[in-house]
């Protein structure tokens, strides 16, 4: 149930420095601040700073750092323009790349992209900047990659900015297009360029940059290039590579086909390469393969195969991953297995050796780290991982985290992680104060919130709220609060909820007042709102959703809730779905089922021949998986059968059917029976015989098998158990038992 990106930071090609590579025309030594006035011999001429008058210059080395001051200097724009103009069409764009490459170096140097302030200084400069279809392939990537690596391309509302920017990305990406419809020697071209140019379309993209044609185009254009020089690629440029081509996916719907196959023809090259992966190579890899999955990519041999090379590698790497690594392995993990990918030994060891590089770094994690760590153990441990005492030290290191950022955490983290403490909590995770306090801090998060919360982080957060109290987290004045938010967000997001939200949210709803909340007037507001939606999506739910729905409408009516119009024509709706869907409710849905049905009948919704006829599809269901119930179903179904009994159903061939199957599990399984299984099933056989039900052997059976039961149990019974135990018991001596 989540949305959450793990990658709180994005990873970097190799590009280092401002550096021909030996696949690149001209010289391969670094260009420097001096550049020589002698032409160049190579097929283009190599451009200058200016007019080169003889003597030439002595060389003079440069020490200082350009700062914004230098960058922004009138004297540093003209002397690209005369640059360009002095060489006309054989200036390559070195001169451009350099100071593009010098403009990206100040902002490592600060350690953050271009402020809005910084960029509006430089937009002179953008102006003069104008790229040339003859500038070599290196310069092309350069200027690309270093401006967009130091966020010049990042969208402001300034309009002066974002022209310049627009013309600037324009004519770079036309240039880069002309390029590729050249046709070029794969020499010409180089691993390096196909990398850096791919992973600055993906950042562009991921940063908000609109998914231009043109962008869209040049994506299109360099993907041949990409399978052309596969067998070329540096493995920090396959890391590269692929994590940028996933990020396209994922944001660019439009080209999707096309990357993927292109992805699959790198994915020999991660097998083949596995060695030599670096830490952040090997984390980014791990992301794009989830993400992959996470955008629909069917979990193939290839791709398997692939992710499983991967594993030995974090475990021999495991002390050189930092924070953000560390997260995003973990989320990867947890992402991959969610999406059907097996938890492997060599997968379940990867994780068990992060965690002391976890509790190592837990200081270090931000805001969305801790979020994504959170939910990224929860479902491992959803998924089967072993809720070890290592496992829960590092849980409890990150929820003290928790309370210290507690600020910092936007509406889906907030989410994303309440319903991860609440799976761990299901799982058999303690509710120490420790996590009590994390769980009232996250709540107090989420009614400051409440105005940022969409359709999902609502649906998230009151399951979470609903499964926390379930499991015994008390009825607070935080989680009273909480849920009054989320519950006015219901309302004013009703138009925008899939049929899966309204089914968890109508679960929560229901599970909130069944363990307590008293039915106010948000509750009442927030299921008329969720009943419209029932009518309107009746179409589009599945098994499960049906399952939901009906328990939750038959928990809110026997909490009080008024059976009205609204209410009865959403309970019609979904009984002629259970006849639609009826071959595919597994053993655990039949049992809810019936149960749902003979409470809503037990509190006033009419015996109708729409609920006969899906009584009469589930009996037939019960026949069939008699050996799949485990206790509390067979329990379920037979006080169903007994109630409906009771409310006027006939006690036709496909009931007794079906009362004969269940009947003959209860000695099987009488030591799993707890007591009030065994006080319901007393029930539901003495009233079966006194409504007419034969003392069958199976009958007999049962009931000689539960009465031992309510001794054993005798301790345990509450006080309605043991007036219903007393008249079952009554009743089965009048009849004859």
């Amino acid at each position: 149930m989540d949305r959450s990106a793990a990658s709180w930071g994005y990873p970097r090609p190799g590009f280092q420095g401002y550096r021909r590579c030996d696949n690149q025309a001209g010289s391969a030594s670094r260009w420097s601040h001096h550049v020589s006035c002698l032409p160049s011999q190579s097929k283009r001429h190599v451009a200058t700073y200016g007019a080169c008058d003889s003597p030439a210059p002595k060389p003079r080395s440069v020490t200082r750092e350009p700062d914004l001051d230098y960058l922004t200097k009138p004297e540093r724009f003209s002397e690209l323009k005369k640059m360009s103009d002095r060489f006309g069409k054989r200036y390559d764009g070195r001169g451009h790349g350099r100071y593009a490459n010098d403009v990206k170096g100040y902002t490592a140097r600060c350690k953050r992209p271009l402020t809005y302030h910084e960029q509006y200084r430089l937009i002179p400069c953008l102006q003069e900047f104008k790229p040339q279809a003859q500038w070599s392939w290196f310069s092309l990537s350069t200027v690309t990659h270093s401006f967009t690596s130091a966020g010049l391309f990042t969208q402001y509302t300034d309009q002066s900015i974002r022209n310049a920017q627009t013309v600037l990305l324009t004519g770079l990406l036309a240039a880069v297009q002309y390029k590729c419809s050249e046709r070029p020697e794969v020499g010409d071209i180089g691993t390096v360029g196909t990398a850096n140019l791919l992973w600055a379309m993906a950042k562009l993209v991921n940063n908000g940059q609109e998914v231009i044609p043109k962008l869209k185009e040049t994506v299109t254009a360099l993907l041949p290039y990409v399978i052309r020089l596969r067998n070329h690629f540096k493995p920090l440029e396959i890391a590269s590579l692929v994590w940028s081509m996933v990020k396209l996916v994922d944001k660019s719907r439009a080209l999707a086909p096309e990357l993927k196959e292109v992805l699959m023809a790198l994915l020999p090259n991660v097998k083949a390469l596995r060695d030599q992966f670096n830490s952040r190579s090997v984390t980014n890899l791990l992301w794009a393969m989830a993400k992959l999955l996470d955008n629909g990519q069917p979990l193939t041999t290839e791709l398997k195969e692939a992710v499983a090379t991967l594993f030995p590698r974090v475990n021999a790497l495991q002390v050189h991953f930092d924070s953000q690594e560390v997260a995003n392995i973990l989320w990867a993990e947890a992402k991959l297995v969610d999406h059907g990918y097996e938890l492997t030994v060599e997968l379940k060891e990867a994780v068990v050796l992060l965690l002391p590089q976890v509790k190592a770094r837990q200081d270090q994690f931000i805001a969305q780290a801790v979020a994504n760590l959170l939910w990224a153990l929860a479902k491992l441990v959803e998924k089967g991982q072993e809720l070890s005492p290592e496992l829960q030290e590092v849980l409890i290191a990150l929820l003290i985290r928790v309370n210290a950022l507690k600020a910092c955490f936007k509406s889906q983290e907030t989410g994303n992680m309440l319903w991860a403490v609440a799976k761990l909590v299901v799982s058999s995770l303690e509710l120490t104060p420790g996590l009590k306090e994390a769980v009232a801090t996250m709540l107090s998060r989420v009614s400051a919130l409440q105005a940022h919360l969409n359709s999902q982080d609502i649906t998230n957060t009151l399951w979470a709220v609903a499964k926390l109290v379930d499991h015994g987290y008390e009825l607070t004045t935080e989680l009273k609060e909480a849920t009054v938010a989320l519950l006015l967000r219901v309302d004013a997001l009703q138009a925008q909820l899939p049929p899966k939200e309204v089914s968890y949210l109508f679960w929560a709803v229901a599970k909130l007042v069944d363990c307590g909340y008293e039915m106010t007037t948000e509750i009442k507001e927030a299921v008329a709102v969720l009943l419209r939606g029932v009518d309107a999506l009746q179409a589009h739910f599945i098994p499960q959703d049906i399952t939901n729905l009906l328990w939750a409408k038959a928990k809110l009516v026997s909490h009080g809730y008024a059976l009205t119009t609204e209410f009865k024509k959403a309970v019609a709706s979904l009984l002629r779905r259970v006849n639609a869907m009826q071959a595919r409710f597994i053993p655990q849905d039949i049992a809810n089922l019936l149960w749902a049905e003979a409470k809503l009948v037990d509190h006033g919704y009419e015996l109708t021949v729409e609920l006969k006829k899906d009584v009469a599809i589930l009996l037939s269901r019960v026949i069939a998986h008699r050996d799949q119930f485990i206790a509390p179903g067979i329990s379920i179904q037979l006080w169903a059968l007994a109630k409906l009994v009771e409310k006027g159903h006939e006690l036709t061939r496909a009931l007794q059917g079906a009362l004969v199957a269940l009947l003959s599990r209860v000695a099987v399984m009488k030591d799993r029976f707890n007591a009030q299984s065994t006080a319901n099933l007393l029930w539901a056989v003495a009233k079966l015989v006194d409504h007419g039900y034969e003392l069958t052997t199976e009958l007999k059976e049962a009931a000689a098998t539960l009465l031992p039961r309510v001794i054993v149990l005798q301790a345990q019974f509450k006080s309605q158990d043991i007036a219903n135990i007393l008249w079952a018991e009554a009743k089965l001596v009048e009849k004859g038992q």
